[in-house]
């Protein structure tokens, strides 16, 4: 047991600053849309989401961009009225539900990508600080086992509460009861954070390991979908194209598209269908623009269900599941950071 604490104590310190630095910022992302509403006045228009209103919305957005700089187009931007952008050379955008241009920045030139980047990153990029945060996921449910097993001898300490008992002049064994107490307490949501987010910082790997061994190739292509037989430039306009992908999913909701480019001469739309599992546009149809012919449908709710059950770690670590579901989020990732500081409070205290 001696060792187990050991290892535990110095775990927990390597990855206080880790911990505090993704819980905080974690839990601030949850409520990104209401920041955006609050902030901006073209994000609290009522939604039009017709056709019609989408593709003159993304013909007026293409318009501004030279070819292969437009990259991805998400309608809808977290359910507001907004249309963000992608663009090459790490430049983003917002435009209103109409294709107005409300802002343009670089890099982390919003402070809500600021927070995502130091959340998934912690301002190192895709190498160093990517990798940091993978194996800080990985490391914390390391120490969280370990801290369970240290915790079950004395489990009747969980009468006495989480919190220490006054502030001022607070002992060590207090500290430590109460970090072990939330430490039990928040377990299983806190294991499911990390799990997640680790998979979303590796998702090749992840994927690899536990989803690829247990499909075949023979399951992807159950995915595709019908095909519509027009041809021709007539149709390739965003109007066609939006009403063509919708007629091949009718209860789907428009998430995304991603114009042609010099590597791909697809317009691609995402769409979100009315029982998937993930938010983020799964389901997509590839129209090609230069024949106008529809070349691929992949349907997300015929995919395999052990990938789909995969990909459902997005909506569940980006609180995604309703105002209820980001509550709790809420709630467990201050549960986390308190978890961690209650930690190091305990170790100055013992120093």
């Amino acid at each position: 047991m001696k060792i187990l604490k050991l290892i535990h104590r110095w775990l927990g310190l390597i990855l206080c600053l880790t911990l505090l630095s993704m819980s905080l910022s974690g839990t601030l992302l949850i409520w990104k849309k209401e920041y955006l509403w609050l902030s901006m006045q073209q994000a609290r228009a009522p939604l039009q989401a017709d056709t019609a209103s989408l593709a003159l919305a993304i013909d007026k957005i293409s318009s501004h961009y030279a070819a292969n700089e437009l990259l991805l187009i998400q309608i809808h931007h977290e359910g507001l009225a907004l249309h963000k952008v992608v663009l090459d050379q790490s430049k983003r955008a917002l435009y209103s539900q109409h294709g107005e241009l409300i802002e343009q920045w670089s890099d982390n030139g919003r402070v809500e990508d600021w927070l995502l980047d130091l959340h998934h990153r912690f301002l190192l990029g895709n190498t160093i600080g990517l990798n940091i945060a993978g194996f800080s996921g990985l490391f914390l449910v390391l120490a969280m086992a370990i801290g369970l097993i240290i915790w079950w001898p004395r489990r009747r300490a969980l009468k006495l509460g989480i919190f220490p008992s006054k502030l001022r002049g607070i002992r060590k064994g207090e500290l430590i009861r109460s970090h072990s107490n939330l430490g039990f307490m928040s377990f299983i949501p806190i294991l499911l954070i990390c799990t997640t987010g680790t998979f979303l910082t590796y998702p090749d790997q992840s994927k690899e390991l536990l989803v690829e061994p247990y499909i075949s190739e023979g399951d992807y292509l159950l995915s595709d979908g019908p095909l519509d037989t027009l041809t021709g430039k007539e149709f390739i306009s965003w109007s066609q194209v939006v009403t063509r992908a919708l007629s091949q999913h009718p209860n789907a909701t428009v998430r995304w598209v991603s114009p042609e480019s010099e590597t791909s001469p697809y317009r691609i739309i995402g769409l979100q269908q009315a029982n998937g599992w993930n938010s983020s546009g799964q389901t997509t149809v590839y129209i090609d623009a230069r024949s106008g012919g529809m070349e691929l449908n992949m349907d997300d709710t015929k995919r395999p269900s052990i990938e789909r059950l995969y990909d459902f770690a997005y909506p569940l670590h980006t609180a995604k599941l309703g105002l209820w579901y980001r509550i709790l989020l809420t709630i467990f990732g201050f549960s986390l950071f308190t978890l961690g500081l209650l930690g190091l409070m305990s170790y100055v205290k013992k120093r």
